[in-house]
């Protein structure tokens, strides 16, 4: 196959914009993200389940960002996708990083049906703490279990492929 002088400037131009653009984004996004977190904890936000909901939205966003930019700079430094390096990191790579995604946007839904519970006066104050903590705990284990599927179909283990390999050919 033959490499054009176009691919090598393409490639290059794309390295440098994600040497720049990921560490950017985790100064920029843990930096707003704290911003946030002191905002929403002080005293008189503090008791208000929205308040509490956009305080572990935006830990989940830091974790989230740093998940996803370590991969992508580890592999422009040392040109070694962190995947692969073991099949036990990559499955949990993607279990980890696709379950804070999923926590981030179904916390932005619980906001919303806690707001409008709230304002149809279903839920009686707006002080609600265990009411949070449940919610969330039942959110993440709900989450990691249906992302838990990761753990056994992503990668090949090359026991089982040499055992599947071996399988085949005594069926031969």
């Amino acid at each position: 196959m033959k490499v054009s002088r176009h691919d090598i400037w393409h490639d290059e131009i794309r390295l440098n914009l994600v040497r720049i653009f990921y560490p950017c984004l985790m100064i920029f996004g843990t930096i707003g993200n704290i911003l946030c977190l002191k905002i929403l904890l002080r005293k008189r936000f503090r008791r208000q389940s929205t308040c509490q909901y956009l305080c572990i939205l935006a830990v989940i966003d830091i974790l989230f960002i740093y998940t996803r930019s370590t991969r992508y700079l580890y592999r422009y430094i040392f040109n070694v996708d962190l995947r692969n390096t073991s099949l036990w990191i990559c499955r949990s790579f993607i279990f980890f990083s696709s379950t804070l995604s999923h926590l981030a946007s179904w916390i932005l839904v619980i906001v919303s049906f806690d707001r409008y519970l709230i304002i149809k006066s279903i839920f009686r104050y707006r002080n609600a703490g265990w009411r949070v903590l449940k919610s969330t705990c039942f959110l993440i284990f709900i989450l990691c279990f249906l992302n838990s599927h990761y753990f056994y179909i992503l990668g090949k283990d090359k026991k089982f492929e040499f055992i599947m390999k071996n399988l085949f050919f005594v069926c031969l």
